[in-house]
């Protein structure tokens, strides 16, 4: 019973841990998906994403806060310096990273305004997995009258340390805050760190891989069009997210309103809703299908995002 007992708890927690932490806005959490954008920005940035959903029977909560900036280089080039701590957390256990993300840019073109560049950049992060359980039901806890705590049982206790490697490269090219086109590739865990689950022997943590490209493009006179797509891969899931997002200027062309819809091959649907209010923006996505299909990869419920910038 002890052993049937502790692989439920893996069965339900391995399949979320370090493996599906993505959010559905790509475009919104570019520096998340790809550490090569690190410093994209026109100056230094904040950004905040908050992450709930159900996978089998655990509840998943995760979310980060991020700080990046550029710093200017002869040229046009730039190199992007930023953190990053994140926290993940489920009924079984606890995982934290503090991260620490850089980025080169090169500048290859500079022609009537419009930008491009080429970009390379590489993360580093500890990470801190605990496990707690001391509420675990155990056979020996079972009287005849039922279930006694105060009968002696066992903890599921761990404190774990590991290194993450992540790297990055993508392609910009840039004619505008509101016109643009950005494309890349990304591997998350590069290193495959050995990881101690539960209590038991490490194993390495399967790399991820993120393909990623979003633009925005003018549609109407104060709309644009902003698409955004993503290959999401680990092990033997693979994820594809397409998003269609509308931005909405207002009447005094530093505010708008973002409108849109995203698909992802999970049979999730979900509907997002955002503003951007000067140099803050702010973005909810909300999932419409109950029936996602949680045996391929997660099936979002929940998704908040906030961001603030310190220059025009």
């Amino acid at each position: 019973m002890k052993n049937l007992l502790l692989v439920l708890c893996i069965l339900c927690s391995i399949p979320a841990f370090g493996q599906y932490r993505y959010f559905s806005n790509i475009d919104q959490n570019q520096v998340y998906n790809n550490v090569s954008f690190t410093g994209s920005n026109c100056g230094p940035r904040l950004q905040t994403s908050y992450k709930s959903f159900r996978q089998y029977i655990s509840t998943l909560n995760y979310g980060y806060l991020s700080y990046d900036q550029p710093i200017k280089l002869k040229n046009g080039d730039y190199i992007g310096i930023g953190g990053r701590i994140m926290t993940f957390n489920s009924e079984f256990y606890d995982d934290r990273s503090f991260n620490f993300l850089t980025s080169y840019n090169r500048q290859v073109s500079n022609k009537n305004g419009v930008k491009q560049y080429l970009s390379v950049g590489i993360g580093f992060a500890l990470s801190n997995l605990k496990t707690d359980q001391d509420h675990l039901r155990w056979p020996s806890q079972i009287g005849p009258n039922g279930f006694d705590p105060d009968l002696p049982g066992e903890s599921i206790n761990s404190n774990f340390f590991y290194p993450e490697i992540e790297i990055g490269l993508s392609y910009s090219l840039i004619k505008s805050e509101n016109e643009y086109v950005k494309t890349g590739i990304a591997i998350k865990d590069v290193n495959q760190p050995n990881v101690s689950f539960l209590g038991r022997d490490p194993v390495p943590l399967t790399s991820a891989l993120i393909i990623s490209a979003m633009g925005s493009t003018k549609a109407l006179d104060n709309l644009y069009w902003q698409p955004q797509v993503r290959f999401f891969s680990v092990q033997s899931n693979r994820l594809i997210s397409l998003i269609s997002n509308f931005k909405f200027l207002l009447s005094n062309k530093s505010n708008g309103i973002i409108v849109g819809a995203s698909y992802a091959n999970n049979k999730v649907i979900t509907a997002n809703l955002g503003v951007e209010i000067r140099k803050i923006s702010a973005i909810f996505s909300y999932d419409l299908n109950t029936k996602a299909n949680v045996a391929t990869v997660a099936s979002p419920s929940l998704e908040f995002g906030l961001g603030y910038r310190f220059c025009d």
